[in-house]
C-alpha cells in the first residue's frame, strides 16, 4: 500500500469525496506514533490547479479507514474523518488494486 497511485476516473473520485463528506469528523493530533503509521498519502489536485493534501490510515482489514486533512507542512492539528465501513471497504479496494 505504500505505493503511488494516481486516480483520474470521476467515479472513483466522486466516490472519495463523497465518502469524506458523509464521515464523522474528528480532531486527529500528528504526533510521532500516529506520522509512523499513516498508510498512504494522498493528493487530490483539482481542474483550478489547487491541491489538498491527506493522510490516510487502514485499519481492521480495511473495515475502518482514517483521512485526515493538512493544509500546511508543519499542522499538528488535523482535520479526521472516519469513513464508514462500506466507504472504508471501498476506498481499502481502489488502493489495493
Amino acid at each position: 500500500m505504500k505505493t503511488l497511485k494516481t486516480f483520474i476516473d470521476e467515479q472513483d473520485m466522486n466516490a472519495l469525496t463523497n465518502s469524506i463528506k458523509k464521515a464523522q469528523h474528528m480532531n486527529i493530533l500528528l504526533d510521532e506514533e500516529s506520522a509512523e503509521s499513516i498508510d498512504c498519502k494522498m493528493t487530490i489536485t483539482y481542474g483550478d490547479g489547487s491541491s489538498r493534501h491527506y493522510f490516510i490510515w487502514i485499519m481492521d482489514d480495511g473495515r475502518d479507514v482514517l483521512i485526515a486533512h493538512q493544509k500546511y507542512p508543519q499542522d499538528l492539528h488535523l482535520k479526521g474523518y472516519e469513513l464508514s465501513k462500506k466507504n472504508s471497504l471501498h476506498l481499502t479496494k481502489l488502493l489495493k488494486n
